[in-house]
């Protein structure tokens, strides 16, 4: 009936400017009063009833969490709240969709902490989504995200990654990150000022903090040390000799015992900060 209205008072509309007159405002008010009303009748209506399956996703969602915090493996029935709901069977299967998915991101959201995902956290992840019967498929963007909170658990509590890599490594020694790196370092540097800046504070020029680059190759962090090969010489750090780490978008820089360290860019700062740390115990 709504549409039936909104068309009508549409081609009237196109009617009377095609034919360069328009019917009395007598006519248009009543008609876009009773299409307004309409209008909210049915938004109303839209949005009882959405609240209304949220209502029933919740219920659902409860039944699936209680269940699940039984022991087993065994397969949940919801036939029993099929009954309670007094749904058809149409009406239920899609609620019912909905509730398992809420339940399963419900638990997946929870087993995240600090970004990190456990492989027992992980795996009861995937005994839930079998119990209830929910095909566990992520795009792509949520298998990298599921993909590196696993990594970054391992990280911090499991078996360090290891990488093969063609060094002379010491005995013992294992290789855990690998990648292209820029060895940046702080240099205090002459600037020149300007005609007005020079005028304002009576000097020609100042002494300033940049960040320049010194050298570019591949950095290796190993079980003992970091190692720099640069196509201008290469470096060695202990990890015993680092205080501290200060993450940058694109790097790390680090803090030594003699003051402030090189600043290492890398492909991916994230884990290499994240390795370093727990080599070092910071």
């Amino acid at each position: 009936m709504l549409y039936l209205l909104l068309g009508f008072c549409l081609i009237g509309s196109i009617i009377c400017i095609k034919d360069h007159h328009f019917l009395p405002l007598s006519v248009w008010i009543p008609l876009g009063i009773v299409a307004a009303y309409f209008l909210w009748k049915k938004l109303a209506l839209i949005s009882q009833e959405n609240a209304d399956e949220a209502k029933v996703v919740d219920r659902l969602k409860a039944f699936y969490l209680q269940k699940l915090s039984d022991e087993g493996s065994d397969k949940i029935n919801s036939d029993s709240m099929k009954g309670e709901l007094s749904l058809t069977d149409a009406e239920f299967e899609a609620v019912d969709a909905k509730a398992r998915r809420a339940t399963l991101d419900s638990i997946l959201k929870g087993s995240i902490v600090n970004d990190m995902l456990s492989p027992d956290d992980y795996d009861n992840v995937l005994l839930s989504a079998k119990r209830m019967g929910v095909d566990l498929s992520f795009d792509k963007t949520t298998n990298a995200y599921l993909d590196r909170a696993l990594l970054y658990w391992q990280i911090q509590n499991g078996d360090l990654p290891l990488m093969e890599v063609g060094l002379a490594l010491h005995h013992g020694e294992a290789c855990h990150f690998r990648s292209a790196c820029q060895w940046m370092e702080r240099r205090i540097v002459p600037r020149v000022l300007t005609d007005e800046e020079r005028e304002r504070e009576g000097v020609s020029e100042v002494m300033e903090e940049v960040i320049v680059e010194m050298d570019r190759g591949d950095l290796f962090i190993t079980s003992d040390r970091i190692i720099f090969m640069g196509a201008l010489g290469n470096a060695n750090i202990i990890n015993q000799d680092i205080l501290a780490l200060v993450p940058y978008p694109d790097g790390i820089q680090l803090e030594m015992n003699s003051g402030k360290g090189p600043i290492l860019l890398c492909s991916d700062p994230d884990i290499a900060l994240r390795i370093l740390a727990r080599l070092i115990g910071v």
